[in-house]
């Protein structure tokens, strides 16, 4: 029987649907452009096909049930440690690169750390590195599913859990450091240990809204030399993001924000682009297939998988436009969901890949069901991803680097304990 909490993906898929809906009624923002009949049409398509992959992958459960899928950890402690290693060293060799190679610091303004990080890099071990590195949170998971609890393993996981955090200070971005902060939630409640109780609850909404008043104070800091007020810097700030364009803030809002005080205006802003941020994928996605519907042809997988372009196109085996693929997001630096990614690398036909996507995700929660919780690292990933399926695209870039880094674990413990599946 499963001594761990575990909910079936497809449950997380429907958890993220209504999420969206919440967030977007309770955000004071409207979108500037109607939801056309195609976007209805691509997103009635993409959820059909995921509960039809999810619920007709017959075989993949009868396959699962008929084999005997058991975990014995007592072998593992030098595997977590080897695997500690591993993603040691490779986000050693990807803040070398970040810090040594492409220029960045913590002494140098945002904007330019950031334009100094989209640099392509051409070193193989720095693209191996950046696709392995992606496990920092598998360590952490394997130590707590384990029965007999090591303080080193837990001491030297943990650590190797928050080394991702220099990223999001360098780049100025809160997606990253949101990620960790979920990752760990799911990770502990998995584990039972955390109860997700009234108490714990207030504790999460006091954190959260410690951490975004944090960030506008620093944004507001940065942002300071440039105005002449704190009003003015606030309400710039309102303006400036891109995606007001198509889920513009109402009047209301922007008044109280421009006449709230020193504990209001910091709330109230946040709320407003918190709202908006979470929604906006939508929107943008929209826009983009009334725009490319009928006119750009789709880049068959070279958006979501450009990455591996990349490492291709350095060994000389290929040869692809990657300006041509960077350029494909017409709006430049916005949120299009995963469905957007899909959408653009196949057009309307994306609908058949959450089939596939069903079908994997009903394998990984069945082999977890039979006690095979190597799985959980997937697991745990699919979680996030479901859940944020209507507002960003986790499959691209750092998330497909962790399917892969992922299954290569797997193989490698396939080779290590013959008994796991």
């Amino acid at each position: 029987m499963n001594s761990y909490n575990h909910v079936p993906l497809y449950k997380l898929v429907i958890t993220g649907i209504l999420l969206w809906f919440v967030v977007f009624v309770l955000t004071p923002a409207f979108p500037t452009e109607k939801i056309s009949f195609n976007t209805i049409l691509f997103l009635s398509g993409l959820f059909f096909f995921y509960f039809l992959g999810y619920f007709g992958f017959k075989f993949i459960r009868n396959k699962v049930l008929k084999k005997k899928l058991n975990l014995n950890f007592e072998l593992s402690t030098k595997f977590i440690l080897s695997l500690i290693l591993m993603v040691f060293s490779c986000w050693v060799l990807r803040y070398y690169d970040l810090l040594y190679v492409r220029g960045l610091s913590f002494y140098h303004e945002i904007d330019l750390n950031r334009n100094l990080s989209i640099m392509k890099t051409m070193n193989i071990i720095f693209i191996f590195s950046s696709v392995l590195k992606e496990l920092y949170f598998i360590p952490l998971l394997m130590v707590l599913l384990k029965k007999e609890r090591n303080i080193k393993l837990i001491v030297l996981s943990s650590l190797l859990f928050i080394l991702p955090l220099g990223v999001p200070l360098l780049l100025g971005t809160r997606k990253d450091i949101l990620l960790l902060c979920i990752y760990l939630l799911i990770i502990l409640f998995l584990t039972k240990n955390i109860k997700l109780n009234m108490f714990f609850w207030f504790k999460i909404i006091g954190f959260f809204i410690f951490i975004n008043v944090l960030f506008y104070y620093i944004l507001i800091n940065r942002e300071s030399p440039k105005y002449e007020t704190g009003s003015d810097i606030v309400m710039e700030l309102i303006d400036k993001p891109i995606y007001n364009d198509l889920f513009e803030p109402n009047e209301k809002i922007k008044n109280a924000i421009a006449n709230g005080n020193e504990f209001t205006r910091p709330m109230l802003f946040q709320y407003l682009h918190i709202g908006q941020y979470y929604c906006h994928g939508i929107f943008e996605l929209n826009h983009l297939i009334n725009i490319k519907i009928y006119k750009d042809q789709p880049l068959k997988g070279q958006f979501n998988f450009q990455s591996f372009l990349l490492f291709f196109n350095k060994l000389g085996v290929t040869h692809f436009d990657l300006e041509k693929i960077d350029n494909a997001i017409p709006r430049g630096n916005v949120f299009i969901t995963f469905f957007g990614g899909l959408f653009i690398d196949f057009g309307l036909l994306g609908i058949f890949v959450m089939l596939l996507i069903g079908g994997l995700q009903n394998y990984i929660d069945f082999s977890i069901l039979k006690g095979n919780y190597m799985f959980y690292g997937l697991y745990v990933f699919f979680v996030v991803f479901n859940i944020l399926l209507p507002v960003i695209n986790l499959m691209k870039g750092t998330g497909l680097y962790f399917v892969l880094a992922n299954m290569l674990v797997l193989i490698g413990y396939k080779f290590l304990k013959k008994e796991v599946v």
